[in-house]
């Protein structure tokens, strides 16, 4: 087993947590919960050129089941484990578990992870503790937001309760949950996972890609209406980045069809994106985006210019896995006609192919500016008929409406360059969501 570096990952890369223990111990339907897991890292292997996931979340049971039918994702490292550094194997991690077939998983590991990333625990657990002290403390913040109904000395009382931990952990804040009203609660929940995959994915240096959509972040009116911390600045910048990836990659795609591609079919289709200059490129995009969002970099926006030329640049390359190689491979699977691709009907599921990049909620906060793609989360997308897909349109041309109105409002020199390019974004994004 080779350990490896967050720095040396590079490309377009996500951090998975659908195999959480958490995710599978509250879910009644296993067997559901594996297609659905299936069906997203066929997403995010099809646009990412690596994943990563928590190595303590393979422990379980369920990560085993499907790792055993898929051994070559770890074999071959598509999918690599992050290993905190405390830990010399991932045999440590079975020391407190209690399974019966324990000796035959730690094997099974030891066989067929080839690489790991290393992560530092004491950084990690910091960094979650003071995210939550950050928003609990201030007024503006999302989750004080959301958190209507919680009196201010009760807000004390938590901020007390997280800085009295050195570090803080998932179960600290379970257990202040249960003192709270049962939608508080929730949202309390949500910001807690949301927060923990995002520093998951900081550690390791990637982009998160969250395993259900229903994470709080700030909606089209609490931008609109200014109920948010982000500058006006960052709340341009925040709106234009997510337009800007939703056109590179956003497709319709029947989720039949996807279940009838193998992870091997998926491997093949997606080599455009490990082509060298595209993984440059995108680091080259995504450091951008990092520097963009932060008050203090010298070039606040960046040059329109030169943001459509990495866009357009990367828009082929998906455009060849997505538009080209993967109707190859479903004729070759003998699925009747490459054209289903394009012309789904009513009777079949939809999915937006997929996982969107948003920039996180947390984006506001001092204290992340300064870091890495974690800044990116990964959102996945469904549509059960073409009634929803409408929705998103209309949800789409109001973003659209708000960053139009946002830079017009804002005193910025690339005013006609942004709105060029917004109208370029928007004939993209329109064009590859048409059914």
């Amino acid at each position: 087993m080779k350990r490896i570096e967050p720095i040396n990952l590079t490309g377009p890369r996500a951090y998975f947590t659908a195999f959480d223990h958490r995710i599978v111990q509250r879910t009644t339907n296993l067997q559901d919960l594996r297609k659905e897991v299936e069906r997203k890292l066929k997403l995010l292997l099809l646009i990412k050129s690596r994943i990563t996931c928590g190595a303590s979340h393979l422990t379980s049971e369920f990560a085993y089941s499907f790792f055993r039918d898929n051994p070559f994702l770890l074999k071959e490292g598509h999918i690599i484990p992050a290993l905190s550094n405390d830990k010399k194997d991932i045999g440590e991690l079975f020391e407190d578990k209690k399974l019966k077939n324990k000796k035959e998983i730690i094997e099974f590991y030891k066989e067929n992870v080839s690489w790991t990333v290393n992560w530092e625990i004491v950084d990690n657990s910091s960094w979650f503790r003071n995210r939550f002290i950050e928003e609990f403390e201030n007024d503006a913040s999302l989750m004080r937001k959301r958190l209507t109904s919680i009196k201010s000395k009760q807000f004390k009382d938590i901020i007390a309760t997280i800085k009295a931990k050195r570090t803080l952990s998932r179960t600290v804040i379970d257990n202040i949950a249960r003192q709270l009203p049962s939608t508080e609660r929730n949202v309390l929940l949500a910001f807690r996972e949301l927060v923990y995959h995002i520093s998951g994915a900081r550690v390791v240096n990637c982009e998160s890609a969250l395993p259900q959509e229903n994470y709080i972040d700030f909606d089209l009116a609490d931008l609109e209406n200014k109920r948010t911390r982000l500058s006006e600045d960052q709340i341009l910048w925040k709106l234009f980045i997510e337009l800007a990836f939703e056109s590179l990659q956003k497709r319709p795609i029947p989720i039949d069809l996807l279940d009838m591609l193998s992870f091997q079919d998926i491997l093949a289709i997606r080599l455009p994106i490990l082509d060298s200059t595209f993984q440059s490129r995108y680091d080259v995009l995504v450091n951008a985006v990092v520097q963009g969002i932060k008050p203090d970099s010298p070039s606040f926006l960046l040059n329109a210019d030169q943001l459509s030329i990495l866009s357009i640049g990367l828009a082929e390359t998906f455009k060849t896995v997505l538009d080209d190689e993967m109707p190859k491979f479903l004729k070759k699977r003998a699925i009747s006609s490459a054209k289903k691709l394009g012309t789904v009907t009513t009777s079949v599921a939809l999915g937006a192919l997929g996982f969107i990049p948003v920039l996180s909620a947390v984006t506001g906060t001092m204290s992340i500016l300064k870091d890495t793609p974690a800044l990116l989360v990964n959102v996945g997308q469904t549509y059960s008929s073409l009634k929803s897909l409408a929705k998103s349109e209309e949800y789409y041309f109001n973003k659209e409406r708000l960053l139009k109105k946002q830079i017009e409002d804002i005193d910025i020199s690339e005013k006609s360059e942004f709105l060029d390019m917004l109208d370029m974004l928007s004939t993209l994004i329109s064009h590859r969501t048409r059914i």
